[in-house]
């Protein structure tokens, strides 16, 4: 991915530095500007760098900084990787904030594929399954199949018409999670992802995120 996280104003951060929350962004093997090699590993490696990586900083601050909660959010693709990293790592998060992620993998590649997306197709192969994505089974890979494995406190916010991934999607994840008994809080918010950039439904967003993770502080 050509992803990166910069130094620069991000009122949402700032937003919830403002509360109390020091933020780490976490810039993964296969972003642009550390050299080739750095790229490279991501891209070869794909979501299983990706999640060491992630799982790599998230126990660098347990042990760096004394604090007795770690929350972690992320939207669309970034989402999705800390979701599959809650599966795989459970007791790893106090808790995760999802917005606007894939929820089944099969239904992206089409949406993209009726696009004629091909780049995003082979990116989003490539990053589930790295330099194996021709062999990769979506299916599994995808959140509505682990649906029943969700052991982390997980808030997942959804718009109501994403053009990328269905609400019937998150739906059916929704249903299947409560099924199993998943400490899953769910909401929709917005009429399309970027309805994000509407300032009331960014709002209505970053208070769900801080009253989620007061919710599941230890010092509640």
């Amino acid at each position: 991915t050509k992803g990166r996280h910069y130094a620069w104003f991000d009122p949402d951060l700032l937003y919830l530095a403002g509360q109390g929350h020091p933020i780490l962004q976490v810039n993964t093997s296969g972003v642009v500007g550390y050299g080739e090699a750095y790229r490279k590993r991501g891209l070869e490696n794909g979501q299983k760098q990706l999640l060491m990586d992630l799982e790599d900083s998230a126990n660098w601050l347990k042990s760096t900084f004394v604090s007795d909660d770690l929350f972690a959010f992320g939207m669309t693709m970034g989402g999705y990787s800390l979701y599959s990293l809650a599966i795989q790592s459970p007791d790893l998060f106090d808790g995760i904030a999802i917005y606007a992620s894939p929820m089944d993998l099969r239904t992206l590649d089409e949406n993209l594929a009726e696009k004629d997306a091909l780049a995003d197709r082979d990116y989003l192969k490539l990053m589930v399954a790295g330099a194996q994505r021709e062999s990769v089974e979506l299916m599994h890979l995808s959140p509505i199949h682990t649906a029943e494995q969700l052991k982390t406190p997980t808030l997942m916010v959804h718009a109501e018409r994403d053009a990328r991934v269905p609400l019937r999607d998150f739906e059916k994840f929704v249903e299947r999670a409560e099924e199993s008994g998943a400490p899953l809080q769910s909401r929709t918010i917005g009429r399309r992802m970027t309805g994000m950039q509407d300032p009331a439904v960014r709002e209505q967003y970053l208070d769900l995120i801080l009253r989620f993770f007061r919710r599941n502080s230890s010092s509640k």
